[in-house]
């Protein structure tokens, strides 16, 4: 490949990213982003849309704890944000709710404060 061609190509993939940045900004996150559910977000500005969002069992008839940060993707996938330490039941609860069989984060080592364990029984 030339150094245009390569320039070319960087620019039309560029030009791809840029245009689905916007894909799915139309689409409702009123859960997530209610005030009860804050607090259950690593990133206030990645929230689940309404219509796919992963809902868990209701738990002592408290109305905001089926709420997990976590949508269904087709094809049987589950995306998600890591647990934080007051989401790490939730987590576990999702994936024995959903009856997940393998999980897989790529950047595990980023989100694990120091002295917080995602697995039981394992210490970091």
């Amino acid at each position: 490949f030339s150094r245009v061609q390569i320039l070319q190509q960087f620019s039309s993939r560029c030009q791809e990213l840029a245009e689905l940045s916007d894909v799915g900004k139309d689409l409702p996150t009123r859960v997530g982003d209610s005030e009860a559910n804050r607090d259950k977000n690593r990133y206030p500005y990645i929230l689940p849309y309404d219509h796919c969002r992963v809902r868990l069992s209701v738990q002592n008839s408290l109305p905001h704890s089926d709420y997990i940060n976590a949508n269904f993707v087709p094809r049987d996938f589950i995306c998600t944000q890591g647990p934080l330490q007051n989401t790490l039941v939730d987590f576990w609860r999702m994936v024995w709710e959903q009856n997940v069989r393998a999980c897989s984060n790529p950047v595990l080592d980023c989100w694990i404060p120091v002295g917080f364990c995602v697995l039981p029984g394992r210490n970091l």
